[in-house]
Order: C-alpha cells, then sequence, then structure tokens
C-alpha cells in the first residue's frame, strides 16, 4: 500500500471510529435519559418505558425507507438522511421539555430512533441462499445416525 494511501486509510479509520465511539455514547445517554425525562414531563412513571420504545419503533418504521434510499441513490445518502431525521428528533425533544408537550417528546424520540443506521443496512438484506454442494460430509457422525451393523 502506498504510503499516501495507508494514510488516507489510517485516517479514515479514525474518522469512523470516533463517530462509532461518539455514536453509541448519544446512543446510550438518550436511551438511558429518555426515561427520566418522560417521567418529569408526563408526571407518571408508566410512561417513562414509553421513550424507549417510541425511540425503537421509530428506528423500525424509519428502517426500510432508509434502506431503499441506500438501495436507489446511496448509502452516504441514506446515513445522512437517517442522522438529519435524529437530530430533528432530538430538536423536538428539546422543545417539547421546554414547551411542556408530552407528544411532542414522543414523537421527537421516535424520530430520534432513525440514529441506527445499522437497521437502514439490514432491512432491506437479501436472505441467505442456502448452500448447494453436494460434498460428503467431512465425518459419518455430522450425517446423521449411522446405519445399523447388518
Amino acid at each position: 500500500m502506498p504510503a499516501q494511501s495507508h494514510s488516507v486509510f489510517r485516517r479514515n479509520q479514525w474518522a469512523l471510529s470516533l463517530a462509532q465511539l461518539f455514536s453509541g455514547i448519544g446512543i446510550a445517554t438518550g436511551f438511558a435519559v429518555g426515561g427520566i425525562l418522560a417521567e418529569r414531563l408526563t408526571g407518571r412513571t408508566e410512561l417513562a418505558g414509553f421513550a424507549q420504545t417510541a425511540s425503537i419503533l421509530g428506528a423500525g418504521l424509519l428502517a426500510v425507507p432508509l434502506a431503499k434510499l441506500a438501495e436507489r441513490r446511496s448509502r452516504r445518502l441514506a446515513l445522512a438522511s437517517a442522522y438529519a431525521i435524529a437530530l430533528c428528533g432530538a430538536i423536538l425533544i428539546v422543545s417539547a421539555i421546554l414547551l411542556g408537550i408530552d407528544i411532542a417528546f414522543f414523537i421527537g424520540m421516535g424520530c430520534f430512533g432513525a440514529r441506527r443506521p445499522r437497521d437502514c443496512r439490514d432491512a432491506m438484506r437479501p436472505p441467505m441462499p442456502l448452500p448447494t454442494t453436494s460434498r460428503a460430509p467431512p465425518c459419518p457422525s455430522s450425517s446423521g445416525p449411522r446405519p445399523s451393523a447388518p
């Protein structure tokens, strides 16, 4: 590998590693704090878990459209769109807390769920084909029960 392409590779590797690190911190923090904020905002303990549910539901609802966008246009555009939706969700969450609007908070948590790019990738992945090789198994015991001796 030439020196220039090696330095580009290392720089990209560091950038991707840092993005994964901060994304993980954001996901964990948003998930943990979401329940606390929901309870404080609504005054009801039973709605604390709904914040996490809204986040997961948002991720599920947005996974297929984002995966189709990745398939039609590019993965980079789909990831950027996912993070843009999540940013709008974060802004909606903060606004809902400041204004005391419960439903806007939960909608924001749903949009915040779009921050999970792995769901975009996996939603449209075709199923793995079954193996079609006809070679013999490596040992007799892996082919099932042994035939009885005569």
